[in-house]
């Protein structure tokens, strides 16, 4: 079963009261520890992959800068080593259930990359460096694998991945049809009236797609479609009618989408929050290496039980810790604080507005020659009281 599967088990108050526990014995600790080591080594990389993209042969290690990458990338190695055996270690010990885990093959295939690198640069082969690139990504994403526990940027690490599962499979299928329609009819458009040679971005097929592309990413046009330079009536009437389907419509339902994909997880984001805790508390128990040589943490922390008078309460609290609620509050008030001060405006606005016209009128009864005009008390004139001096 997935994780998504015990959500409702997750959320109970006795499995609650179980991870706050286990998340306060053992397993906060153990998952700040490999967080800071994490962070280390990807600055190791960070200023290993730089200086070596400086370097013009990354097998020397001549001047200071150098030497500091040299430093860095033994080190980094030592992680990336180690970080391989270990998820080597896992797949023995969980065979087939290893690879539910997608973190798992994140870790595995990353080290398995920025290792290939190695012969690739001994060898002085150009290679390595869309190999080096790749293992830099996949081990640089690592991070969601601990971004989860935080509740804001577990919240983003969620949405991130949900967009790029569900919103975005259904969107590039959507586009993916338009395009092809497109390009077909636009080359044929183009052959027919002999305009092929107009731009290199449009000479073929696959030119075409590709500039299809572009546009929907950039958001604009990319060539000059119109005009001297551009094309005949009916190739300029498909480009237009390209333009306002994928730059209008069709990003305009991407955004909508993705917005409402934000207000789902964001509704459900202290569930998710049980929820990345309590598989991080699973991974701690079961991929842990010093089994063999100690007592598991479920069976070291075990204790007959514990007597909590008001579980409500203490759930509570660690559900919403104090300084959360008060920094929400603090939002909160700033946020009307914002939403009265407009409104404020708005009608000061409109006084001046109003005193502006009372002005006018006013001019206009004198030179209408009126005998005595009405006293006006305008409203910049007038003073509130305040109650208590009354």
């Amino acid at each position: 079963m997935s994780l998504g599967q015990h959500a409702d088990f997750v959320y109970h108050d006795v499995v609650r009261l179980s991870l706050k526990r286990k998340w306060t014995e053992f397993a906060r600790r153990s998952f700040m520890s490999n967080m800071a080591i994490f962070v280390v080594s990807e600055v190791m990389l960070c200023v290993g992959a730089v200086l070596a993209s400086t370097s013009s042969d990354p097998t020397e290690h001549t001047e200071p800068l150098q030497i500091v990458r040299a430093v860095a990338e033994y080190l980094f190695l030592i992680d990336v080593i180690l970080t391989f055996a270990l998820e080597v270690l896992q797949i023995k010990k969980h065979r087939m259930d290893y690879f539910k885990d997608k973190f798992n093959l994140l870790g595995l295939v990353s080290s398995i990359f920025l290792l290939l690198v190695i012969p690739f640069r001994i060898l002085r082969l150009s290679q390595q460096w869309p190999i080096y690139s790749v293992g830099f990504l996949l081990w640089t994403l690592r991070i969601f694998n601990f971004a989860a526990v935080f509740r804001e940027m577990g919240v983003y690490s969620q949405v991130l991945w949900r967009i790029l599962l569900r919103d975005f499979p259904q969107f590039i299928g959507v586009f993916a049809i338009i395009l092809v329609a497109f390009s077909g009819s636009f080359v044929l458009a183009l052959r027919g009236e002999d305009s092929l040679g107009v731009h290199n971005e449009t000479s073929n097929f696959w030119e075409i797609m590709f500039t299809g592309v572009r546009i929907l990413v950039e958001g604009q046009p990319v060539l000059e479609y119109y005009g001297p330079d551009g094309y005949r009536g009916f190739s300029c009437f498909l480009m237009v009618t390209f333009l306002g389907m994928s730059c209008v419509v069709l990003l305009s339902i991407l955004i909508a989408q993705l917005s409402d994909t934000y207000q789902n997880v964001q509704s459900d984001a202290r569930r998710r929050l049980q929820l990345n805790r309590a598989w991080i508390i699973t991974r701690v128990e079961l991929h842990s290496v010093y089994h063999r040589y100690r007592a598991p943490h479920r069976i070291s922390k075990y204790i007959p039980f514990e007597d909590i008078t008001n579980p409500k309460e203490v759930l509570k609290k660690w559900d919403s810790p104090p300084m959360s609620e008060i920094n929400r509050h603090v939002k909160d008030i700033k946020e009307m604080d914002e939403s009265h001060s407009l409104k404020l405006r708005q009608i000061s606005i409109r006084m001046k507005h109003l005193e502006e016209q009372n002005i006018q009128i006013l001019t206009l009864l004198r030179n209408l020659g009126c005998p005595s005009s009405p006293t006006v008390v305008f409203p910049s004139e007038i003073q509130i009281e305040n109650p208590d001096m009354a």
